[in-house]
């Protein structure tokens, strides 16, 4: 299940992941990411993954008990920390990571299983359906994103006085 909504997340946070990753304080930790061994890698790797994986499993668990708002906060939260500490993190040291040869067959069996699970739903009526409707409520945001922006750009322009 976390695949699917990730996948069909992916268009929603894929623009925000590359702005996020654009940050001066995540660039200078993927270039100190990149001087290390690549055993100080995966421990630097193992630090977030493993911070952020528990508040995942308590973000369910406070949905189950009816604490939905703060379950579905929480899971958002961890979701987006996941994606932009991990991803950070392993796309500077992929190439000394990947020098395990059992990392690079763990990670290229994940991705196989992942690609062939997204292959036979995006082959789905259903994968279709959910498509459309992002598609139909994209095109309802875009204005307002647009909107935003420009807000936006008036506020950062220095005020005359």
């Amino acid at each position: 299940m976390p695949l699917v909504v990730e996948a069909l997340a992916r268009p929603a946070y894929q623009p925000l992941l590359r702005r996020v990753s654009q940050l001066a304080i995540l660039q200078r930790l993927e270039r100190w990411v990149a001087t290390k061994p690549r055993w100080l890698i995966l421990l630097i790797l193992a630090v977030p993954f493993f911070g952020v994986e528990p508040l995942k499993v308590l973000g369910l668990v406070w949905i189950g008990e009816g604490l939905f708002l703060r379950g579905l906060g929480l899971l958002a939260f961890a979701y987006g920390a996941s994606f932009v500490l991990v991803e950070r993190i392993y796309q500077a040291g992929r190439d000394k990571l990947r020098s395990y040869r059992w990392l690079a067959r763990c990670i290229d069996v994940v991705v196989a299983i992942r690609d062939a699970v997204l292959a036979s739903l995006r082959a789905t009526r259903a994968w279709r359906w959910a498509t459309e409707i992002a598609a139909a409520a994209a095109a309802i945001v875009r204005p307002w994103r647009q909107r935003i922006r420009v807000l936006f750009q008036h506020a950062d322009r220095p005020r005359r006085v």
